[in-house]
């Protein structure tokens, strides 16, 4: 399970939210019934529970971006999937996004937990989720005409250098602006399909906290978190007894000194001097880098409706979305009602990594219950329950013997023979 998503609870309607069968409004294109899960490495879908549907929307909104003249087509297609209310009238029924963050990939790995919730809550809300934009089953940003993130190329359907400019090229022809796939372009189908296909009382606003990430400071920034790791040594008694003169963090930045006083490698040498990676050299391009002007909502902080509210669930040892961003964001919304929980050993993606049993990955999470509550509740976060977040297992360093086995080669971690495969 790829661990770059958010799972987010875009809107709850606190009233009754109209839900539209017709195949023939508007621009939508269904609802046509459709299997809860895309794809399935064990079996296929149970039933044909969910339903599907595409709906046309533009390829620049206005004030976004404006659509060149020499553009074939002026539209997108997005598609979205959802699970209707079966326990009472869907018509009435409240209304849950889980989306995936980014946002930079489908919605496939929003299906389990979609039916998660949706059985947790006995089926009393409808459960939606879409492809943003530019992924999965909605319109793709890919270069087709260019042919550069084909599975044949030498990366896949990533980009190496070489491929850069033809496929900048290609994206340049069929879209013009690249705004026209950016975050708020996303962020503004959503509202519009909230608005349009549901009746929803309520739409979504987007924002950009005061503090954010760049790469330019990606490891300085999350080698904090290995840092932070490492002093958790202290607090495990199987690990702190194998570094009791020397702490694990100063032994593992000895040994990376260690190897940069005395480099036995002549990669760097042989790489300088070798004619094939002359290719890699490459001089400019005639075609607009693969990247849009920031726009009106950059760096602007949301204001939250005064029938809103925004919970935010973050690790601490996340090593993606470092947890000082979920403080810096907490503090950047523009309102009273919103709380931040935060736990002290969980990595990303806190609605499938706080599991609630230490060791057992298919034990119920923490996190999964603090939404289910927060829906429950109506999004008032004074009534929800969060005693789960005081039953958090504790910090323990013990590594399963199937992961010594298959990443170390060892029985022990710290003191182990390195065992041949034959062993």
């Amino acid at each position: 399970m790829r661990s770059l998503y958010l799972v987010a609870v875009a809107a709850i309607a606190a009233q009754a939210s109209a839900v539209t069968n017709s195949t023939s409004k508007g621009a939508l294109n269904g609802w046509y019934a459709c299997y809860d899960y895309t794809f399935s490495d064990e079996e296929p879908s149970p039933g044909q529970d969910a339903e599907c549907a595409t709906y046309s929307a533009p390829l620049c909104y206005p004030g976004i971006c404006e659509t060149p003249d020499n553009v074939d087509s002026t539209k997108v297609e997005i598609f979205v999937k959802r699970l209707l209310a079966t326990s009472g009238n869907p018509d009435s029924a409240s209304n849950v996004w889980l989306m995936q963050g980014g946002p930079g990939a489908g919605s496939t790995q929003m299906e389990s937990s979609m039916v998660d919730l949706h059985q947790r809550l006995e089926g009393a809300v409808n459960v939606y989720t879409m492809d943003h934009r530019g992924t999965g089953r909605s319109t793709l940003f890919n270069c087709v005409a260019a042919q550069a993130t084909t599975t044949g190329t030498p990366w896949g359907d990533d980009l190496i250098a070489a491929e850069v400019p033809t496929c900048a090229r290609d994206l340049q022809f069929k879209y013009g602006e690249f705004a026209s796939f950016s975050v708020t372009s996303a962020a503004t189908d959503l509202k519009t399909f909230i608005s349009k296909y549901t009746n929803a009382e309520d739409t979504t606003t987007s924002w950009s906290p005061d503090t954010v990430m760049y790469m330019s400071d990606w490891d300085k920034t999350f080698g904090e978190i290995g840092d932070d790791f490492f002093a958790l040594c202290d607090e495990d008694k199987g690990c702190k007894t194998h570094f009791a003169t020397k702490k694990l963090n100063d032994t593992v930045q000895g040994l990376l000194e260690g190897f940069d006083k005395d480099p036995n490698s002549t990669c760097a040498t042989i790489i300088k001097k070798s004619a094939s990676c002359k290719e890699f050299n490459l001089p400019n391009y005639d075609a607009n880098p693969i990247m849009y002007k920031r726009d009106e909502y950059w760096n602007k902080s949301a204001t939250i409706p005064s029938h809103a509210s925004v919970l935010l669930l973050s690790g601490k040892l996340d090593p993606q979305t470092h947890h000082k961003y979920a403080d810096a964001l907490l503090l950047a919304l523009n309102g009273k009602n919103k709380e931040l929980i935060s736990f002290d050993y969980a990595p990303h993606g806190m609605i499938s990594s706080t599991q609630m049993t230490a060791g057992d990955p298919s034990s119920p999470t923490c996190g999964v219950k603090l939404l289910e509550s927060y829906v429950r509740n109506g999004g008032v976060l004074a009534k929800m329950g969060k005693s789960c977040v005081a039953q958090m297992p504790g910090f323990n360093l013990t590594v399963p013997l199937g992961y010594l086995h298959g990443l170390l080669g060892t029985d022990d971690a710290y003191e182990g023979v390195l065992k041949s495969r034959a062993q």
